[in-house]
């Protein structure tokens, strides 16, 4: 018996962000940048956002990404990630 699923996610590669220092692992590397599309008609009901995480390629660290500049960075705005736009989502290894 097929079971469906509601949920209807994507992950799209927004490519890498500036050199800034891992608040985990405190090396600094440029960051690579993710968005999760929920595009599931409880997510579009319920006026869900997207989610943006960035992984650090030292120690492979989630963080969770600060909407303001995910939002600055899809208008076109030079901006730059500090690690105060991240939260830890998980650990790494060190």
């Amino acid at each position: 018996m097929a079971i469906r699923s509601i949920e209807n996610l994507k992950t799209l590669d927004l490519g890498e962000t500036n050199a800034v220092c891992c608040p985990f692992c405190k090396k600094t590397a440029a960051m690579r940048l993710f968005e999760n599309l929920d595009q599931s008609a409880v997510a579009r009901f319920k006026k869900k956002r997207n989610e943006s995480i960035a992984v650090c390629p030292q120690c492979a660290a989630v963080f969770c990404v600060n909407q303001n500049y995910v939002d600055l960075r899809e208008q076109g705005t030079v901006c730059t990630m500090t690690p105060d736009d991240l939260t830890l989502l998980y650990p790494g290894h060190e």
